[in-house]
Order: structure tokens, then sequence, then C-alpha cells
């Protein structure tokens, strides 16, 4: 069975494609600020991707901080391997 991603791939213009691709993108970037936050995991959450700009909300403006302060590795890691969407800035929502 194709995974979805490679039923749309065949179509590079989907706007499905690009969707689902800003889909796994927020759940890498959720996987991402649980590890670099630790036990403070679940006081960020990325929300969506919209013109290139990821959305994390914070209950926290010290969560905001630290991860302001880890930004660059952070894209670096969700632009790794990435062919389609890159990512070019985070925008912190408090």
């Amino acid at each position: 069975m194709d995974s979805l991603a490679n039923i749309f791939s065949k179509h590079k213009r989907s706007p499905i494609l690009k969707k689902v691709q800003a889909s796994l993108l927020v759940e890498r970037a959720n996987d991402l600020i649980k590890d670099y936050l630790n036990h403070h995991g679940e006081m960020a959450r990325a929300v969506y991707i919209k013109d290139n700009t990821l959305a994390v909300a914070c209950l926290s403006s010290v969560v905001a901080q630290e991860l302001k302060l880890r930004e660059m590795h952070l894209l670096n890691a969700l632009n790794k391997d990435q062919t389609g969407q890159k990512i070019t800035t985070i925008k912190f929502l408090l």
C-alpha cells in the first residue's frame, strides 16, 4: 500500500500534498520540541505552518525563550532531508 505522500508526489503541484507535508512537519516539530524541553515538553506545541513559518504555541514566556535560543537547531533539524516545503522562521504564540 502506498503512503499519501507517494500517491500525491505524482502530482507535484497538488495542494493536498503541500498540506500533508506541512502536517508531517508539524508532527516532527512537536517531537523535536519534546526532546529539547525534556520534562517541560507539554508546555509548547507546534500548531500550524503558514508561508514557511512554523507557529509554536507556548504556555510560558520562559519556554518560548528556551525554544528561541534553539531556533536554528530546530530549523536545521526540520529542514534536514526535506524535499518539499522548507521552514524559514518560527513564530512563538503566547
